[in-house]
């Protein structure tokens, strides 16, 4: 027996140390009383168990995952203890409690003894710290798929740090939360409901005083930063250097190699960088982790895959944070779910959430999600929450390294069976870079003569200048030599200026030659890095004189209808011409009648011709010439003006010549008066008097009511209709042609009657109109 007892002694130290049992559900205590060996049961009195309860919601400890293994083995009921009776039976009973040691020693949560734990009365010297400080690890362990009679296995914690942990001291805060304060001497109470001890201690308690470390040398000094390329991740958090301000040393900068590179399933890893947890963290282990895996790093750099364009490209409004944000900012949630190993329909209960900063750095608006569990009603929350239905979020603001929040949600059950739910934590960290920003710049000048002759060469001295904070670089001049400039290069012109320092200036020359007059704006742009661009343009002028001829007459003219025409001619350039002829050519179809100004006629070349010593610049002048058409047709005036150097202009005017067909005609009555029953003939002539044939010519009489028509004869066939005589239109009257028609009517009643003739063609717009009276009497 005492062999038995000696075996199992750090196993029942280890259950008096830490309050693991595997009846009272997670993070439970089981008291102990003094009379657990004689036999007599304990009564323990409700109040003290709703007390318990209470100290149990306040802190509660990690429930142990229901998975078959995953838990420390049930101790078997010794078979001559009596339970300890219970006041009231909504605790519920639990197992059996073990009797105490008066000896014991404390193992951190989370750990369960090996084999070869029983074997020994102290704890292995080399136990490795699966949360070695200041390295990044999830809230728990990873627990190796072995069976509990499996060997060891060495840790890649252990092996990072390098030096073992000191004999007989206990290992490092295994949970994120601390292994919490132990009670040296537990008070016997009754082991019903599953409650809780003394809060626990912080973090920094937790851990033990001068823990070796292995020294780690002096990190390497990043790259500088380099714009548009990210500095891209180490694959398995290998060369990540030291929080900024963090005095814990990175103990993976010491092994890298031995860490391991990924973490396996069954595991829920620690989120590293601000972001939705997806899953809940998986529950502390009950057994010893046989291996230690690292946290999982990206095995790959991401590049970037090009930048996108922002819409609206605004201007940033962001300050540099302070000094303490700067560098890389990790802060580290920690988050765990508790709840009472059994509830009952009807009886209240509480779940628990604890989250934690178990980072270095601040933890910024940190949000906590949860819902109520399937099968129960959701009574309240501690601290108040946004409910909405059976959501729930807490909204906690910004977690220091090292705090630590609780949040309770109190439901009421109403259905049996498993009940659980997940939360979920979100938060954001900040992070602050400062550089120091110059301006480079670009301004140019030039300087060229006003004027330059056509034909010269025009020199523009170029001064281009930084006269920004920062250096310039690829600095390129750039040049659009003019239409009217030429340079032996082409017309694009490029200068690479290269490096401009700041307040740098340099100077440069550009030679173009001048090929035709008239103003110009030479535009010279320079451009650097940085989209720098700046233009400048000098103005000048390239100076020549010039011809300008003009031709003013009628555009249309009737055959013998004189015509006039004006010429002029002008010096628009910018120097005089000299001795300056004018020379106008006339059309076939048009006679020389006369010219001012001295112009002669030449009857060889059919041209009038002007000579004129000088033209001022600017200056213009005017002669004119008259002429008769003689032919129909269209006619050419052809103008041309010459000048020394080669100045020449030359216009045409052209005027379209036309025969005009002028219609007359007359309406005579041979015999008037006469008396009733009498007769008199009418004679109608139409003459063509103008320079075209008349073409459709129609001739129409309407004889009078007091007149009766008799006859009608003429050129033309006709046809009578009561008192209207029309005549065949004639189809032409050639010029100084006529046509003569008759018409004899007869009177029949008494009075001044008269006679209307029309006469039409396709030359008059509308016809003609005459009347011829004659008198009708009669015997009274």
């Amino acid at each position: 027996m005492q062999t038995r007892t000696k075996r199992r002694r750090p196993f029942i130290k280890a259950i008096a140390a830490t309050g693991l049992f595997a009846a009272c559900g997670a993070g439970a205590y089981q008291f102990i009383g003094p009379n657990v060996f004689s036999g007599q049961a304990d009564t323990v009195d409700s109040a003290v168990l709703d007390e318990a309860q209470n100290a149990w919601a306040s802190d509660a400890y990690p429930q142990p995952p229901a998975a078959a293994g995953s838990a420390l083995p049930e101790a078997p009921e010794p078979r001559e203890l009596v339970q300890p009776l219970v006041a009231e039976s909504r605790y519920g009973a639990s197992s059996a409690p073990l009797p105490l040691l008066q000896e014991t020693t404390t193992i951190a949560r989370g750990q369960s003894p090996s084999e070869d734990d029983f074997e020994q009365e102290e704890l292995e010297p080399n136990v490795p710290n699966p949360w070695p400080v200041g390295a990044q690890q999830p809230i728990n362990p990873l627990r190796a798929n072995s069976q509990a009679d499996a060997a060891p296995q060495s840790s890649p914690a252990r092996e990072a740090f390098g030096q073992p942990m000191p004999t007989g001291q206990p290992p490092a805060a295994v949970a994120a939360f601390g292994s919490g304060a132990r009670d040296p001497q537990v008070q016997p109470a009754g082991a019903v409901e599953p409650i809780a001890d003394e809060p626990p201690a912080p973090l920094s308690q937790a851990l033990p005083a001068g823990l070796p470390m292995a020294p780690v040398g002096p990190l390497e000094e990043l790259p500088p930063f380099e714009q548009g390329a990210p500095a891209p991740f180490t694959a398995g958090g290998a060369d990540l250097p030291p929080l900024p301000d963090s005095g814990q040393p990175n103990p993976l900068r010491e092994h890298p190699a031995e860490a391991a590179p990924l973490i396996e399933e069954a595991s829920t890893p620690l989120s590293m960088e601000p972001r939705e947890l997806e899953t809940e963290l998986a529950p502390m282990p009950t057994e010893p982790a046989a291996t230690h895996t690292a946290l999982a790093e990206p095995q790959r750099t991401i590049e970037p895959q090009g930048a996108q364009p922002v819409r609206g490209m605004p201007i940033g409004g962001g300050r540099p944070g302070e000094r303490s944000l700067e560098g890389q900012q990790q802060p580290t949630i920690a988050i765990q779910k508790f709840a009472p190993a059994e509830i009952q329909v009807g009886k209240p209960c509480k779940f628990l959430v604890k989250v934690r900063n178990v980072g270095q750095r601040p933890a910024m608006d940190v949000v906590v999600h949860d819902q109520a569990p399937s099968g129960v009603q959701l009574t309240a929350t501690q601290p108040r929450a946004e409910v909405s239905g059976d959501r729930v979020a807490w909204e906690l603001g910004d977690l220091a390294p090292g705090e630590e929040r609780v949040l309770e949600m109190e439901v009421t059950p109403v259905e049996e069976g498993e009940l659980g739910s997940v939360a979920t934590v979100t938060f954001s960290a900040d992070a602050s870079v400062r550089t120091t920003c110059t301006k480079p710049q670009l301004a140019i000048r030039m300087v060229a003569p006003s004027k330059v002759m056509v034909g010269g060469e025009q020199t523009i001295q170029i001064e281009i200048k930084n006269p920004g904070t920062g250096d310039a670089t690829n600095v390129v001049i750039l040049e659009n030599v003019p239409e009217n400039l030429r340079h032996a290069a082409g017309p694009v012109l490029e200068f690479a200026v290269g490096t401009l320092h700041s307040g740098e200036t340099r100077r440069l020359q550009l030679n173009m030659v001048a090929e035709s007059p008239g103003r110009v704006v030479n535009v010279l742009t320079a451009q650097a890095d940085g989209n720098l661009q700046v233009e400048q343009k000098v103005e000048f002028e390239v100076v020549a004189p010039d011809l300008q001829i003009a031709v003013d007459g009628p555009k249309r003219r009737y055959l013998e209808r004189p015509a006039t025409y004006t010429v002029k001619i002008g010096n628009p350039g910018t120097a005089a011409a000299r001795d300056v002829k004018l020379v106008t050519k006339l059309p076939q179809g048009m006679k020389f009648v006369n010219a001012n100004n001295l112009g002669e006629y030449d009857p060889a070349t059919h041209a009038v011709y002007w000579s004129l010593a000088e033209l001022p610049s600017g200056e213009s002048g005017a002669v004119q010439l008259t002429t008769l058409p003689i032919a129909p047709g269209e006619h050419m005036l052809q103008v041309q003006g010459q000048a020394l150097n080669g100045l020449e202009d030359k216009t045409t005017h052209g005027t379209t010549v036309e025969g005009i067909a002028a219609l007359k005609f007359t309406v005579l009555d041979l015999e008037d008066p006469i008396e009733v029953g009498g007769e008199t003939e009418y004679e109608v002539r139409v003459a063509n008097q103008g320079t075209k044939a008349a073409t459709n010519v129609r001739v129409q009489v309407t004889a009078p009511s007091g007149m009766r028509v008799i006859s009608a004869a003429g050129d033309a066939r006709h046809r009578v209709q009561g008192g209207l005589i029309e005549f065949e239109p004639i189809r032409q009257l050639m010029p100084r042609s006529e046509l003569t028609f008759r018409v004899r009517v007869q009177g029949a009643q008494p009075g001044d009657h008269r006679l209307v003739v029309e006469v039409g063609s396709d030359d008059l717009a509308q016809p003609v109109r005459k009347e011829e009276s004659t008198r009708v009497f009669g015997d009274e």
